[in-house]
């Protein structure tokens, strides 16, 4: 049985023994730091103690930096984990189905709505053919085109800081669970 382990946006597949291992881990972190742009640290939201987790994930052998290939490796993952169905493609409600790894803290602060609507946009946006479904072709392409647009330093790696920013689902769930001020 496969249990799906999701964050950051994309999620991964990993066995039950390994998801419940991390879930133990992840809950045994009290207080993890999080940087802040004034070079002081703050307590970790809940998205970014998720969005840590995924890193860790894909980093399978610990190097701190993801490549091509650990990202593709990811993907493939990802995918099989969303198609559902096994029909070789995600149906919009796979995709706006299968938990990110967000939803109770969308539901915390009272923005579901706004979750569901930032994964409808990215939903629409992977779909490059515009038929309703996404194929293993427009998801590889979805996840090179963000991998290489947040590969900020431009060497072909990501380092963590980058793999935290930039993937567009991401991106669209912290915008939809930023709090107005």
């Amino acid at each position: 049985m496969r249990a799906v382990l999701l964050s950051a946006g994309l999620g991964f597949a990993l066995s039950s023994g390994a998801c419940a291992q991390q879930a133990e881990t992840a809950e045994q972190t009290e207080t993890t730091e999080a940087p802040v742009v004034s070079g002081e640290t703050a307590p970790a939201s809940e998205g970014q103690r998720l969005a840590r987790l995924a890193f860790e994930s894909v980093d399978t052998t610990g190097k701190g930096y993801l490549h091509t290939g650990d990202v593709e490796s990811y993907r493939e993952n990802v995918f099989l984990s969303m198609d559902a169905d096994e029909s070789a493609s995600i149906e919009e409600s796979e995709f706006l189905g299968w938990d990110f790894g967000f939803i109770n803290e969308a539901e915390a602060l009272g923005r579901r709505g706004e979750y569901d609507t930032a994964l409808k946009t990215v939903f629409t946006i992977w779909d490059r053919d515009g038929d309703g479904s996404i194929t293993e072709a427009e998801h590889r392409f979805a996840l090179r085109a963000d991998f290489d647009r947040m590969d900020i330093n431009g060497n072909s790696i990501l380092e963590e800081d980058e793999f935290l920013r930039g993937f567009s689902v991401m991106a669209a769930i912290r915008s939809a669970l930023k709090v107005d001020e």
